[in-house]
């Protein structure tokens, strides 16, 4: 099937760059788009001349793309029968871009996948055709990296201080991470620098006890940070925030530790006993990371995205929901998966590591 992917292509480690990937290995054809520099007044033109049945579209804010272009590509593809469909791992609700839920033509696809699972109703009266959209990431990102002595501390946290002015959490959290364990805490990204595939894989077998937060854990169910899926695919040890909703997909002492929002007393008693158990930390990790093989990758994602736009797009070729004959129901090409009987040795990684 042949299928266009609106969004940021200009570098690798993107949604769309993986997402379009993940396309790709399921048998996919896909048209590469740039949102910033594509002309949107002749885009759905364009992309019906060359047979593109259904449209991806991940959209980037800081563009400032003209509304109205967008506006008027979304109609056009609905005229000429193309199916459109919104992808993005983030939440609006409750912060101050909820606005754009009913002013961007984004919203006004034929179906919006998100991240958000806790908002449906608002959604719905919204006017938008949401489902949820899982976390994941790209079978390539699955491995353990190699411990660099260059990663220092005993306990990380990974992300940026300038995030959701709603979300007052994260600050305190910090500042309680330095407090108690002082020299033996980092933080990664502090500044907003981006640390690649293979750097946080390395960074997660350096560093034994990762923190996590996600906005409004302790308030919304249904919507959790990507860094459970970019921490445990690698193979790191993941304290995270407990959500409502999230041990249906992970259980707190198997794939990853879970901490309850506003208990930092909780939670760093929590730390300074996994710190101690390295064997406990080594069974969770791998536990984890074999979680997200087998349920989270982006090429299992969009096979189920696929397969839910056929049901209800009859006219969309049947062939979407077929995998290629080279990959495996997780993802992975053939003969390289963990998880398929008659493989053997894991998927070894682009840096070198196993998973």
């Amino acid at each position: 099937m042949r299928v266009a992917h609106i969004g940021n292509h200009s570098v690798p480690v993107t949604t769309e760059s993986y997402v379009a990937a993940a396309l790709e290995s399921l048998g996919h054809e896909v048209e590469r788009h740039q949102e910033n520099t594509t002309d949107w007044r002749t885009l759905a033109k364009r992309i019906d001349a060359s047979g593109v049945q259904l449209v991806f579209w991940t959209r980037t804010p800081s563009y400032g793309v003209d509304m109205a272009s967008q506006a008027m590509f979304v109609g056009e593809c609905a005229g000429r029968g193309i199916v459109t469909c919104g992808l993005h791992l983030d939440r609006y609700w409750d912060l101050a871009r909820q606005i754009e839920i009913t002013t961007h033509p984004w919203w006004r696809q034929d179906h919006v996948y998100t991240a958000d699972g806790g908002n449906q109703a608002r959604f719905e009266a919204a006017g938008v055709n949401h489902r949820w959209w899982r976390p994941a990431v790209s079978a390539s990102q699955c491995g353990r990296g190699r411990p660099d002595p260059s990663y220092t501390g005993r306990v990380a946290f990974v992300g940026s201080l300038r995030y959701h002015a709603e979300w007052r959490w994260r600050n305190h959290l910090l500042r309680q991470m330095e407090r108690n364990f002082r020299g033996d805490f980092v933080q990664y990204g502090r500044s907003g620098q981006r640390l690649e595939d293979h750097q946080l894989a390395d960074a997660y077998a350096s560093v034994p006890v990762i923190v996590g937060d996600s906005c409004f854990a302790d308030r919304t169910p249904l919507y959790w940070s990507n860094r459970i899926v970019e921490t445990l695919s690698r193979g790191g040890f993941l304290i995270h925030p407990r959500v409502k909703g999230i041990e249906d997909h992970y259980v707190d002492g198997e794939h990853l530790v879970l901490y309850d929002v506003g208990d930092i007393n909780g939670l760093v008693a929590s730390i300074r006993h996994w710190l101690t158990d390295e064997e406990g930390r080594r069974r969770i990790s791998e536990a984890g990371m074999r979680r997200v093989m087998e349920r989270d990758t982006f090429e299992i994602r969009m096979a189920e995205v696929m397969a839910d736009l056929v049901e209800d797009h009859p006219h969309l070729s049947a062939a979407a929901v077929a995998l290629r004959f080279d990959v495996c129901i997780h993802g992975i090409v053939r003969n390289h998966c963990l998880h398929c009987e008659q493989v053997a040795p894991p998927p070894a990684n682009v840096w070198g590591g196993r998973a």
